[in-house]
């Protein structure tokens, strides 16, 4: 478990001859984006490199290809310009490192400004307009965003960027078959992806409501208490009415409730809603934000984001849709994206709301839990712990919960102690190096499903840090009679901790 360096790069580097690295300038987990120098044209471009533990991964080769390949087909002032996608060789490590290169884009996410109070009426309608003309462009080549959210938006000087296509994906392409996928920001998440319906357009449209109700009204559409309770309301509760907004016109609160229906075929297309809000904003919407406060830890910087590392993939239409409706069906799906995302800010903490629907302080760490074997009885799991941190960790130990009925195996006592429903390494003496990775393993037994971990930490001596986890496994479900009925008190207390019933790991086969 020796901490390894993740930078596969450094300043100064020049790619293929032709492009030199000139800093990082931002980082998702599975890649990082370098302000860099086209040497051969004299211009300014940012260059995004997959990460090192992800480069012996298909999967997350593909997606740097696909995204390279869906940028090159869309043209739009509101779409980051790709100018070139090539593999450089690591001169530290001698890997192949695919990279695609797009034009720089300095600006603030949107995320920044939403810190749980409304911008005002003109500025958020402009703003949605702007990232509807953008999607309307992508939708007419038959692409399709799926993962517009406010980290996902750009605003610059005197624009509004739509960024991020890493998984994007082509119209009508299947949601239920094997090797599908649900993904992107669960805030922002159709009802019918979750019930596993092919790529639509009509997804992005949701997603851009749910936005411009957050940007209107300073909160989400609902007032979930958990995830599991967030994703129940996509598809079960329709959104409370606007607030009253001096000047708002009319035509902007019924194209934001026309975006949010459940049906997607009642909701307007992009193009039209680019026109209806067109209409409806101010000349100087975006000159209104020119002081608007940020988030006190945000900065102006370029934000071309790597995908989210989120994936969670069906095991068949069949299954997906033998689960839809039931309470097991959701408490999986939230169950994993509570690994990978948290609820946007959405105003002053209520009394008893869980303090994860916060926006978190930066984490010191990332941890990918992947389970790499199950028998319905036994399963096997690969752990990788990164230090996110500026400073080495010195006598560490990661812990994590087990919510089901799991016992890792007595012969990794060594390596792994066990308390209940919480497990945690051994201290481990030798220091994991700031950027540093270390790898560990895990085996056990388990009887009722094999659910997913949640809450891991990163401790030393004198610090405890939360860890932004990815957890991957099969979400397949065991259904019973009891699972398809209305969820139980018991049932909804466990999820409004954070702790979703679910199980990757039953004798449905399925990947994630």
């Amino acid at each position: 478990m020796t901490g390894v360096p993740e930078e596969i790069f450094e300043a100064g580097d020049l790619l293929e001859d032709r492009y030199r690295l000139i800093e990082p300038i931002a980082s998702g987990g599975t890649a990082t984006v370098w302000r860099a120098r086209d040497e051969r044209l004299g211009r300014v471009v940012a260059v995004k490199a997959l990460d090192r533990k992800l480069l012996s991964d298909p999967m997350s080769r593909a997606r740097l290809g696909a995204e390279a390949r869906v940028l090159a087909r869309l043209s739009h002032p509101s779409i980051a310009v790709i100018h070139d996608y090539g593999v450089a060789v690591s001169t530290r490590t001698g890997q192949p490192v695919p990279f695609l290169v797009m034009e720089v884009v300095d600006g603030v996410p949107l995320a920044d400004l939403l810190a749980g109070r409304p911008l005002p009426w003109g500025s958020a309608v402009t703003v949605a307009a702007r990232m509807a003309e953008a999607l309307a462009a992508a939708h007419s080549r038959g692409v399709v965003h799926r993962d517009v959210s406010p980290r996902n938006v750009l605003l610059t000087a005197d624009d509004v960027k739509v960024i991020d296509f890493g998984i994007s994906a082509f119209q009508d392409e299947p949601g239920g078959e094997p090797g599908a996928e649900v993904v992107g920001t669960p805030a922002y998440t159709a009802p019918e992806r979750l019930d596993g319906a092919p790529v639509h357009p009509s997804a992005d449209v949701y997603a851009v409501g749910v936005m411009l109700y957050l940007m209107l009204a300073g909160r989400l559409p609902w007032r979930p208490a958990s995830l599991l309770e967030l994703l129940s309301a996509h598809r079960n509760l329709a959104p409370e009415p606007l607030p009253e907004i001096d000047g708002l016109p009319e035509s902007v609160a019924q194209a934001c409730h026309a975006c949010l229906a459940k049906n997607p075929a009642d909701r307007p297309s992009a193009a039209d809603l680019a026109r209806i809000l067109g209409e409806a904003a101010p000349v100087d919407g975006l000159t209104l934000l020119d002081t608007y406060p940020t988030r006190e830890s945000s900065e102006t910087v370029t934000r071309v984001l790597a995908w989210p590392t989120l994936v969670v993939a069906g095991s068949s239409r069949r299954s997906a849709r033998a689960v839809v409706g039931s309470v097991a069906a959701i408490a999986v799906v939230a169950l994993v994206w509570l690994a990978a995302a948290r609820l946007p800010a959405v105003g002053p903490q209520a009394a008893g709301t869980p303090e994860w629907t916060n926006t978190p302080a930066p984490p010191a760490c990332q941890v990918t839990y992947q389970v790499l074997g199950d028998t319905g009885e036994r399963f096997t799991a690969a752990v990788t712990v990164t230090n996110t941190g500026p400073d080495p960790v010195r006598d560490w130990r990661l812990t994590f919960q087990l919510p089901g009925r799991q016992q890792v195996d007595e012969a990794l006592a060594q390596w792994w102690e066990q308390d209940g429903t919480t497990v945690s390494s051994r201290v481990q003496t030798q220091a994991l190096a700031a950027g540093g990775t270390a790898k560990l393993s895990v085996t056990g037994r388990y009887t009722g499903g094999n659910q997913l971990p949640v809450a891991f930490t990163l401790r030393d001596a004198d610090a405890v840090a939360s860890c932004v986890p990815t957890v991957l496994g099969v979400v397949a479900p065991m259904v019973t009679p009891s699972q398809t009925s209305a969820p139980s008190s018991e049932g909804s207390s466990v999820a409004a901790n954070g702790n979703g019933k679910g199980s990757h790991g039953n004798r449905g086969k399925g990947r994630g």
